[in-house]
């Protein structure tokens, strides 16, 4: 069984349980509202049962009987009526015609005969698989004597015996001491215990025929709820349906694999966030897995790039060592020459090995000493080193710090003064490499945005526009670089690299302008600091 069979199952059971439940309240009020209903009538009925009471006389002794069909049990078919003496002996009974074979006595409760004579109990008394309803109430008897010969009434209780006669053709009545032709005495007769029972299998049958119609009609109601809780369940599970479909084609692979989306529109409810999260989860799988690829090609573009770059120094010593190996050694010039060439391929494979470690710490994260540096003496150091640098390549430029901002005298950066200097000196390596004789270097700062802004700039040829965004990438070497022609000239593409990565390790970054002809200018951003007094800093040991 799937989820959508659980959720219907489960709401379902769930509306059973409520609507038996339901059910049951709702016909254990019914009947005890109708048992109610016929307990309010029972004391009417008592009432109409004493108005029609008689007692007849014959033969010896006196008994109890009714007169007649009485019109209450007759329009009630359901209805008992007994009498009882005070020791709890049924004098008489007649009983509705759906009763006749109800024994009047088991629906006695002789505890109660002492109470009746108060306020009249009323009880219910199950008789077999019926319930009866059972009222006793003490009866008033009103005595009836029949035309005749006097008759010997015998001791009813502590009441006086004596005897009553009435002469014939006249009506029956009740005769006081001194009165008509005959002398009578008063006979007391004492009461008797009237038992009213009416029968609730109609009660119970009405309940009945009531909790079918309700279970039929819940039942009923379950199977509509039930199909109409499938449709709404495929309906809101549907969206999942999709989720399983689109991640079993993922799992399958094939081309445009992770391209697949849900993107359902208009849903805001859990599955519709559940399936939005699904597809943002997609679109990460999918940039993880295109920058896992683009750095395994970076990797490989890598190992191909240094192991060009390394190639081609190994070749040339390997061609230097031939040369003295064949009689090279013997000449002093030529083993000289060799040698200072040898010397230099060497010193290039250390700074290409360097770079290539420099750049192996900045992947794995190259820890910084960030320090509060002062801007204007590590200009001026930069110049002097520069100046220096372009006098042993044989240089005829202009090196110069330019005009400072105004603040800009105390302006101090937060960097690592070893690698800020590593950075700085690559740009005016690059800059004295690329500029003409006769040509100018500029460095200068200035504060940005809370960012200090040092600026290395140059009269050379500039850059092609085209080549601007290549200029960062590792081993990449522009057309200027390539045309000179030189090893120290075009270097192994790695220096600006590692300026960028150096930079961007101490929250900063480089920036390039440049157009063809009108030189070029690499500006390095880093955050500004506060800089240090500097009457301490220049204050002598």
């Amino acid at each position: 069984m799937g989820l959508r069979g659980h959720l219907v199952a489960g709401y379902t059971t769930l509306f059973a349980v409520l609507l038996l439940v339901i059910a049951v309240g709702e016909t254990t009020v019914v009947r005890q509202v109708m048992i109610d209903d016929r307990k309010a009538a029972l004391p009417g009925t008592a009432n109409s049962l004493d108005s029609v009471l008689k007692l007849p006389a014959g033969g010896r002794g006196i008994g109890l009987s009714f007169a007649g069909q009485l019109p209450v049990v007759a329009g009630n078919s359901e209805l008992i009526v007994a009498y009882f003496d005070a020791k709890g002996a049924m004098v008489t009974s007649i009983a509705g015609s759906d009763v006749q074979n109800v024994d009047p006595r088991q629906l006695l409760d002789t505890h109660l005969l002492a109470a009746a004579s108060g306020e009249p109990p009323t009880y219910l008394r199950t008789v077999g698989s019926t319930t009866y309803l059972v009222r006793l109430h003490t009866a008033s008897v009103m005595v009836q004597v029949r035309p005749g010969p006097a008759i010997d009434l015998p001791p009813l209780g502590s009441a006086a015996s004596g005897s009553v006669s009435v002469p014939p053709g006249s009506s029956g009545a009740s005769l006081a001491p001194g009165e008509g032709p005959v002398a009578s005495r008063t006979v007391g007769i004492p009461p008797v215990t009237m038992l009213v029972a009416e029968s609730l299998r109609p009660v119970d049958d009405t309940v009945n025929a009531l909790l079918l119609i309700t279970l039929a009609a819940s039942a009923a109601g379950l199977l509509l709820a039930a199909a109409a809780g499938l449709a709404v369940a495929r309906r809101a599970l549907r969206p999942l349906e999709r989720m399983t479909a689109t991640a079993q084609a993922i799992a399958a692979g094939g081309d445009g694999a992770l391209d697949r989306r849900l993107r359902l529109p208009g849903h805001g409810d859990e599955v519709g966030r559940l399936a939005t999260t699904f597809d943002h989860m997609l679109d990460r799988i999918q940039e993880t897995i295109a920058e896992r690829v683009r750095s395994e090609a970076r990797l490989r573009h890598f190992a191909a790039d240094a192991s060009h770059e390394l190639r081609t120094p190994l070749a040339a010593l390997s061609g230097y060592t031939e040369v003295l190996l064949l009689g090279g050694k013997d000449d002093p010039s030529t083993a000289e020459h060799v040698l200072r060439q040898m010397n230099g391929e060497l010193a290039r494979m250390n700074r290409l090995v360097a770079d290539l470690l420099t750049l192996a710490r900045l992947e794995a994260g190259l820890s910084m000493h960030v320090q509060a540096l002062p801007v204007a003496p590590l200009l001026e150091g930069l110049v002097e080193e520069t100046r220096l640098l372009a006098a042993r390549s044989r240089r005829d430029l202009v090196i110069a710090a330019g005009p400072q901002a105004e603040g800009s005298a105390d302006l101090a950066v937060l960097a690592d003064p070893d690698r800020l200097h590593q950075i700085l000196l690559n740009l005016l390596h690059n800059a004295v490499k690329f500029t003409p004789d006769g040509g100018r270097i500029t460095v200068c700062a200035a504060r940005q945005n809370g960012m200090v802004a040092l600026s290395v700039s140059d009269t050379g040829p500039g850059i092609p526009a085209a080549e601007l965004p290549l200029l960062f990438e590792r081993f990449y070497r522009s057309d200027r670089a390539r045309a000179r022609g030189d090893a120290e000239a075009g270097g192994a593409g790695l220096g600006l690299a590692i300026a960028q990565g150096l930079a961007q390790a101490q929250g900063g970054h480089i920036d390039v302008s440049s157009a063809p002809g009108a030189g070029s200018t690499f500006t390095v951003n880093l955050p500004a600091a506060p800089a240090p007094p500097c009457a301490e800093r220049d204050r002598p040991a």
